[in-house]
């Protein structure tokens, strides 16, 4: 099957693209509504645009002749690296919280922005909070990963070494937010999906996780565990305990791959 390959360079400028489109899109509805830049559903919409247009754009580039549920990594996997991914978004929480807190000593986050997530995530009722919960845990989830460990990872396995392909989507999914405070978590959260989408083969776990992460951080903000102007303060006891959790888990996730016949053959639909 004679395809475009995918260089790393090339990656980091599809990442840009969407970032770029995304905040484009954002000025525009902002522009003809003003109460767009603190409606959530509107930042849902503009993000499943911005990223679904990249995903079929590099699916129609970069896998041409290929199924979407091919070029994606849509495909089944063992069903216990995916309950590992939901768990794993539970436990990143700690280490997460921990990384945050150290940003923040260091670099605070200006009130103005602040202000301005709030306003994102506040819910005055039950169908705000719905909203809110369904655009953070179900779409920003399903197409963030659909673009850089469906689309993008794909077309990188094919012609780069697995361990490379990883570690750029990895990076790209760190750089298409915009917010550089937020980096060095995300890194952690980066590699821990990039490592479940190529131990796995599958999309699925990964999403399973990235959910289950966003999941458990709205749910913390709406049941006062933690605070938008505040990260989240663990003891010492249990930030080591959720780091500890964090590393068993990401090893259970590596025995399962390889002991999975499942997972063996979603890998070797990656790179065919």
């Amino acid at each position: 099957m004679d395809e475009r390959p995918l260089s790393y360079t090339l990656a980091v400028l599809w990442a840009m693209a969407a970032a770029f489109l995304m905040l484009l899109l954002m000025d525009l509805t902002v522009t003809f509504r003003p109460a767009a830049a603190t409606d959530i559903v509107n930042l849902g919409a503009v993000e499943a645009l911005a990223f679904t247009a990249c995903t079929f754009a590099l699916v129609r580039i970069y896998a041409a002749g290929r199924s979407a549920r091919a070029a994606l990594g849509l495909r089944p996997t063992s069903p216990l690296l995916s309950v590992l991914g939901l768990l794993l978004g539970v436990a990143l929480q700690v280490p997460v919280g921990s990384l945050r807190k150290i940003v923040e000593h260091y670099t605070p986050t200006p009130d103005e922005l602040l202000i301005a997530k709030a306003r994102l995530l506040t819910a005055d009722s039950a169908s705000q909070f719905i909203a809110i919960l369904v655009v953070t845990a179900c779409v920003a989830p399903l197409v963030e990963e659909l673009f850089v460990r469906g689309a993008m990872y794909g077309a990188l396995v094919r012609t780069r070494p697995v361990m490379g392909a990883a570690t750029m989507s990895g990076f790209c999914f760190v750089a298409v937010h915009w917010e550089w405070r937020n980096w060095l978590p995300l890194m952690v959260v980066a590699g821990a999906l990039s490592h479940l989408r190529a131990a796995s083969g599958s999309l699925l776990p990964g999403l399973a996780l990235h959910v289950s992460f966003n999941a458990a951080t709205v749910l913390a903000l709406f049941t006062g565990f933690s605070s938008v102007t505040k990260p989240v303060e663990f003891s010492w006891p249990v930030t080591v305990l959720g780091w500890v959790a964090t590393g068993v888990l990401v090893f259970a996730v590596q025995r399962v791959a390889q002991a999975s016949s499942e997972a063996a053959a979603a890998r070797i639909g990656d790179l065919r």
